[in-house]
């Protein structure tokens, strides 16, 4: 990753600026009349503060009736893409008749002047309309697809299909919903062996921290799941497509805790990664897990959002069943209501919290056993 940034970084270009936005693009390749007005449009667009959600005039009309957040790669880095970042127009090509593909790059720039690449996104232009889209509408086009009930899967032509599998990630999507109360809604599947592939599928050719060693690897955006290593079955993502927009009101670790519980991280069970912090705490008795919400990773499988926060919606449906976690995902978002909500319902006033989620990871890292996941997934 870092050969391809400094690769990138070292292309010559000519500068020119656009009220607050630094924008430039290569210099060598032909000008043409089309060219000069994609140029303009994409540097409109660019200065049109496009994450905000509101009608914006550069994009096109289906997508923006169809998604609020019609922009599908303005959230690939955070808070957003358009944070003011320098742009640099690499490449646009012709597609087919009047449409277009954009080539962009959104460097950083460090103390030293010395640039770095966050991120490469391809846009699709259609000249005559003047309006921009989404790459994953056009590329997905050479991927294969196959209706399963609610879920359309789209995958890798590089990949056999197993059916089989996708109708039981069918059947847990609806007994999920069902022990939710909550409608099954239509979903769009998207997975390939590896996750540079699903992000091409995207429109990404480059994107910061993305790569590492090869591990099943999923996001969920807007009805959407974007997924690798885990073939048909990634259930992580269908419970936040699924049961997520139904819980506002709560806070994210009983949003990635539930999905943990219920269908595993990484392509393993809770008690897989309960096991490797168990071991990773024995080695580290300094860490202190009462301030957990300033712990992140133990490595680049295991999480303390999905350990710690899978614990305690498992402890809690132990002691308080289906009407426990529902007070849960309705307890509120902020840290402080998290935590209150914890020590109330599992009785923790005045105990060790270190001493106590230590023992418990212990404990349920050798339970093999999943009665909530038996109860609602499998039945």
């Amino acid at each position: 990753m870092k050969h391809i940034s400094i690769t990138i970084c070292f292309i010559i270009y000519s500068i020119v600026t656009f009220a607050q936005l630094r924008i430039s693009e290569n210099s060598g390749f032909p000008e043409f009349d089309t060219k000069t007005q994609i140029k303009e449009l994409l540097v409109n667009y660019f200065n049109s503060s496009p994450d905000s959600t509101y009608n914006n005039p550069y994009w096109t009309e289906i997508e923006k009736q169809s998604y609020k957040h019609f922009d599908f790669l303005s959230k690939e880095l955070r808070p957003s893409i358009y944070m003011g970042l320098p742009v640099h127009i690499l490449q646009i090509d012709q597609v087919k008749d009047s449409l277009y593909k954009a080539k962009v790059m959104f460097y950083g720039v460090q103390k030293d002047n010395t640039p770095y690449v966050l991120g490469i996104f391809n846009y699709m232009i259609d000249i005559n309309k003047k309006k921009l889209s989404n790459a994953l509408f056009y590329n997905r086009e050479y991927w294969n697809k196959f209706e399963v009930g609610m879920i359309d899967y789209y995958v890798s032509p590089k990949i056999a299909f197993n059916n089989k599998e996708a109708k039981i990630m069918l059947r847990q999507s609806q007994n999920l919903c069902n022990y939710f109360d909550k409608p099954m809604k239509k979903v769009e599947y998207y997975f390939a062996d590896n996750y540079e592939e699903v992000l091409r599928v995207k429109g990404i050719d480059f994107l910061y921290g993305a790569g590492g060693s090869k591990k099943p690897t999923g996001t969920a955006f807007q009805g959407k799941i974007f997924c690798s290593g885990q073939n048909e079955t990634y259930g992580h993502e269908i419970f936040h497509i699924l049961i997520d927009p139904h819980f506002v009101n709560k806070h994210y670790y009983v949003s990635e805790g539930m999905a943990c519980l219920l269908f595993g991280s990484r392509g393993k069970p809770l008690n897989w990664h309960l096991q490797r912090a168990h071991h990773h705490l024995k080695e580290h008795p300094e860490i202190d897990l009462s301030d957990f919400f300033n712990l992140y990773a133990i490595d680049e499988y295991t999480s303390y959002p999905y350990i710690i926060g899978g614990l305690f919606c498992w402890l809690i449906y132990e002691e308080h069943g289906k009407e426990g976690l529902l007070q849960l995902m309705n307890s509120g978002k902020s840290d402080m209501e998290y935590q209150r909500h914890i020590i109330k319902t599992l009785r923790l006033e005045g105990k060790d919290l270190n001493k106590y989620i230590r023992k418990k990871i212990e404990e349920k890292s050798q339970r093999t056993q999943n009665v909530l996941r038996q109860q609602i997934l499998d039945s």
